[in-house]
């Protein structure tokens, strides 16, 4: 990827560009390099533990779409019939590891998503991992966390719906995998429709 970076003409240099003006201005190419390549593994694999079979790009971008639909997408961008070639021998030794691995389908209680990326970014790049913060909050300390703080809108703050009341505006600066913000919501929906 670096290399290709480089060129002028090349599709990933284009790729990276748009990255930078959309999402990190002050990404330098090997910073682009890694989180191209990070992504890109950890949506294959993602994808390879939803079912996606036989494992492509496409295969997974698919199996991807319903649960993990940006993620899809990003697979499906950063995989370009354009920049194919650049990455073609590293994209199909990838596709080669992770396709060995069984697929294990999640269920509404067990999502991968929720739990893997701590691991995998443990893996890949502990460094990188603990500079982020990218520690995950096991869901049943999400789903309290949430139960209390909207019992404090409730009764304390007075706003009768808690997290799906107007006024009440919700912030989650270190997103991660959404954790907190979707179970915010589903409280919320389950607080509208009783």
């Amino acid at each position: 990827i670096l290399e290709s970076l480089q060129r002028a003409d090349s599709p990933i240099r284009l790729l990276a560009q748009d990255w930078r003006a959309l999402l990190f201005p002050d990404a330098d190419d090997a910073q682009f390099a890694d989180a191209y390549a990070q992504t890109l593994t950890f949506a294959l694999l993602l994808g390879r533990l939803e079912g996606a079979h036989p494992l492509t790009p496409e295969t997974a971008a698919a199996r991807l779409q319903t649960q993990h639909g940006l993620l899809a997408r990003a697979l499906s961008l950063l995989t370009d019939p354009q920049a194919r070639p650049e990455i073609d021998a590293a994209l199909n030794l990838l596709l080669r590891l992770i396709g060995a691995l069984p697929p294990q389908p999640s269920s509404p209680d067990n999502d991968p998503w929720l739990y893997f990326y701590e691991d995998f970014l443990a893996v890949y790049d502990p460094h990188l991992r603990r500079d982020a913060g990218a520690y995950y909050t096991p869901l049943p300390v999400v789903q309290a966390q949430v139960r209390l703080v909207d019992e404090l809108l409730r009764t304390r703050l007075h706003k009768k719906l808690g997290f799906a009341h107007p006024d009440v505006l919700t912030l989650d600066p270190a997103l991660g995998t959404g954790t907190y913000l979707l179970s915010i919501v589903e409280h919320a929906l389950h607080a509208v429709r009783t």
